[in-house]
């Protein structure tokens, strides 16, 4: 199941590891686990230190703590590395008359450059790419993808190199390697910087004096650089999609990626501050928190400013960055210098900045933490190992990191681009599915989805089944994928979850076999007796907050009440009534104690322990009474529960559905989100399709809710007569308790071959 969390700014999630604290951002939202702090550090801020000891199994990978960048060499402080380095220059233009062409290399450069199809394309991946155009059976869908090796090899590649005015271009020799450009193009709104220190006219779409810094990083004189708007023909549409669908492989092979941030001007005071950290990293000192809050102050604004690049909002920017792995960030400053940084570097400062607002009084940056927490994030994840071996060359693709469909594609249109039909095409480049789009620009998102859907059904990916946003206009019983409708771990590994077949469907709907395991008259809200006592433990976790180091500021204050009035039954349901009656069903319901004891063991083992157990069960048995003589360490073991609930959860809109559980056949129950309202409403069938039983689809929305649709009035529909109706989904949700998949088919009903419409 999925929990609901404010969409507000989110301080570091601390986890205590013996001697060791690692912080983290759970999706940029997750509340604080300050019980940890309070036992493990002092009031000042101690330590951002990765543990040594972090299990490599995916569910408990740390996606926010890269193992691979320069993590502090002592509890309290950054020191840098090889790999974490920033440098300030200034600009130097070229003397003379100078001027860029664009070369189209030969087939043997290129094949040198970008490896040959064969060698970037193996058998396996193109063995793929067949079975999946031949598993999407509506033929016009399926026109409209050709195979990756094909793209690669009949699309030219062309490079930018400079050469002195008048020169013969045929003299030029081609290096071994080259330089790609991520950048943001320009626009009527957004216009190109003018270079005061030069009056030069570049065809180049950037800077000239960003250009010259990425010049000076060549290896060669004859090491090119890949600029997308200058070396693919943008008139062409048959070369632009082939070009677009080898996109990655530019970017993969490049030596270097340039990342360009243009709209972003750093001022003198971000350059002082730099440079005094710089001025440590390169003494070999560590950067030590506590005694660098005013400059940390500094580096937080910076870091904020940085990361409000337009670049981090972009859908092809994000896709250039997760498939390549060495990356030079470049930037301007007033005084007409670079500033260039690498992505190691950037991640320091982005450790530096949560290790400020950890320590810091109040929420000066709250507004900042919202607005711009999805671009601290994008920076962890795909510059984390796991991403980068992924597109290590050579790499095949049965080893590597494979998000779910839906996963990819949720991510990946969750930032902006020009094109929509664009954002197709680079969740085919990140799914390395040996598939290209060729289709036009002009298609809507609806189109988008509709399409994904043929793709991801013949892929036999069962995500797709947990897609819960609007419906799609061509096909009602498909839905627009959201980025909560899917609560995976960040890397899958090589044994991505994938059906036996796929069910027979068309536009009209989708054939399923069901197991019904009761009705809205058979699901049970929390009682007034357990939400009483659940109000009472959560006010006296209030009134206690103040007891702590660091104040849990969007945990606690979601559960805030601003008046009695926010207690009336017609207020609007809030977060706060959210987890009352979360409390209250997981008090009320057989088995809630032993799912919450066994949820901590399995999900932070490192953690676990008897006297965790202990705490929980103690905290979760108290009296109808206890509730409001609660001791302060209660209320930590109460944080904690809360803590556990907020971090193995995805966050959910509160408006899907309210917390409530239903009796199985067996001695225990399933907790889950059920849709507002009550026993007197409308009817609908509880049910679960029979192929998502499996306790290895816990993390999809599973739990669906059904109501009939029958053209003739028939109250029940059977084999006979299901093509003349079947089930509209009222809501989707996901459960959990301890319930095994063999009970939950005991305890209900199995309906064959029942037509999902809509």
């Amino acid at each position: 199941m999925y929990l609901p969390v404010a969409r507000q700014s989110a301080k570091p999630h601390f986890r205590a590891t013996g001697q060791v604290v690692t912080c983290r951002t759970f999706a940029g939202l997750a509340a604080c686990n300050y019980l940890a702090v309070r036992r493990h550090l002092t009031a000042t801020f101690s330590s951002l230190q990765t543990s040594p000891e972090r299990s490599s199994t995916p569910f408990l990978s740390d996606p926010a703590i890269p193992r691979h960048i320069s993590m502090p060499s002592t509890p309290d402080g950054l020191k840098g590395s090889d790999k974490s380095w920033c440098r300030i220059e200034p600009i130097i233009y070229a003397p003379g008359s100078v001027d860029e062409i664009v070369t189209t290399v030969s087939s043997a450069v290129k094949d040198t450059l970008l490896g040959k199809p064969s060698h970037m394309i193996s058998d396996p991946n193109h063995e793929k790419a067949e079975e999946l155009l031949r598993g999407i059976h509506d033929k016009e869908v399926a026109a409209l993808f050709g195979f990756k090796a094909t793209a690669l090899s009949n699309a030219p590649f062309r490079l930018v190199q400079r050469i002195i005015a008048g020169s013969d271009p045929g003299n030029l020799q081609t290096g071994e390697s080259f330089i790609a450009l991520s950048y943001c193009w320009l626009s009527n709104e957004w216009k190109k910087k003018a270079d005061a220190s030069s009056t030069r006219q570049s065809k180049v779409p950037i800077s000239l004096a960003l250009f010259e810094a990425i010049l000076a990083e060549r290896a060669s004189e004859g090491e090119g650089i890949w600029i997308d708007q200058l070396c693919i023909n943008q008139t062409d549409k048959q070369e632009k999609a082939m070009a677009v669908g080898a996109m990655d492989v530019v970017y993969q092979r490049a030596r270097l990626v340039a990342v360009v941030l243009e709209d972003v001007v750093l001022d003198q005071l971000d350059e002082s501050t730099l440079r005094g950290l710089m001025k440590t990293y390169d003494s070999g000192e560590t950067w030590v928190h506590s005694e660098k809050m005013s400059s940390n102050r500094r580096l937080t604004m910076l870091t904020w400013k940085i990361l409000s690049a337009r670049w981090f909002t972009r859908a092809w920017c994000g896709h250039e960055f997760l498939v390549s792995s060495n990356h030079l960030f470049l930037l301007q400053t007033e005084s007409d210098r670079v500033v260039k940084m690498t992505t190691p570097f950037l991640l320091d400062l982005i450790l530096l900045q949560s290790a400020y607002l950890s320590a810091a009084e109040g929420d000066e940056f709250a507004a900042l933490s919202y607005a711009h927490g999805r671009q601290r994030r994008m920076v962890h994840r795909y510059a984390s190992p796991q991403f980068q071996t992924k597109w290590s060359v050579g790499k095949q693709q049965d080893q590597l990191y494979t998000p779910s469909f839906t996963r990819a594609f949720s991510e990946v249109f969750g930032f902006d681009a020009t094109f929509v039909a664009d954002k197709l095409s680079i969740v085919l480049n990140v799914l390395q599915c040996g598939l290209y789009f060729k289709g036009t620009d002009s298609m809507t998102h609806d189109q988008c989805c509709y399409i994904f859907h043929h793709i991801a059904l013949s892929a036999r990916d069962p995500t797709i089944f947990s897609t819960s946003g609007s419906r799609l206009e061509r096909a009602a019983w498909m839905r627009s994928p959201r980025d909560t409708d899917v609560n995976e771990p960040l890397f899958m590994g090589s044994k991505h979850l994938r059906l036996e077949h796929t069910p027979p469907f068309s536009d009209e709907g989708i054939e399923l076999d069901l197991v019904v395991i009761g009705t809205s008259r058979t699901v049970n809200r929390p009682t007034s007796r357990h939400k009483v006592w659940a109000n009472r433990v959560l006010k006296r976790c209030v009134e206690h907050a103040s007891a702590f180091p660091m104040k849990f500021t969007i945990l606690i204050n979601g559960l805030r009440l601003d008046s009695e009035d926010d207690m009336a039954e017609d207020s609007p349901y809030t977060q706060r009534d959210f987890y009352l009656d979360l409390l209250a069903c997981l008090h009320e319901c057989p088995g809630g104690i032993d799912w919450l004891v066994r949820s901590w063991e399995q999900w932070s083992p490192h953690l676990f322990d008897e006297a965790t157990e202990e705490r929980i069960r103690r905290a979760m048995s108290l009296g109808y009474e206890g509730g409001a003589q609660l001791t302060p360490a209660q209320v930590d073991d109460m944080v904690d529960i809360l803590n556990l609930l907020d971090d193995i959860h995805f966050p959910l809109h509160i408006a899907d559905g309210r917390p409530a559980w239903l009796q199985t056949g067996s001695s225990d129950a399933i907790v889950f989100l059920c849709p507002p309202g009550n026993r007197t409403g409308p009817e609908y069938s509880v049910a679960v399709p029979k192929m998502l039983l499996s306790a290895k689809y816990n993390m999809m929305r599973r739990l669906w809710y059904l109501s009939a649709k029958d053209l003739h009035g028939s109250q029940a529909l059977t084999d006979s007569d299901r093509k003349h109706g079947g089930w509209d989904v009222v809501g989707k949700s996901c459960f959990f308790g301890h319930v095994e998949p063999g009970e939950l088919q005991g305890s209900g009903t199995v309906m064959r071959a029942q037509m999902i419409c809509s």
